[in-house]
């Protein structure tokens, strides 16, 4: 998958409501292709017999 350009990160931004500074789109842009590219890692892992881990919600007014 390519990297997203400036213009597609502004238009995702302002499709969510988020408006960026011009001078910050750039740096923006770099980090969450970094990000994407580290997260496209997981799909090289074969997770489709992994059984998930149950999900343990920690209430304190229980532990009184």
């Amino acid at each position: 998958m390519p990297d997203l350009t400036p213009s597609e990160v502004e238009s995702l931004l302002k499709l969510e409501g988020y408006a960026i500074p011009p001078q910050e789109l750039a740096e923006l842009t770099h980090r969450l292709n970094a990000l994407m590219e580290r997260l496209r890692e997981f799909d090289k892992l074969d997770l489709y017999g992994v059984e998930p881990w149950p999900v343990q919600l920690v209430r304190s007014d229980l532990h009184a």
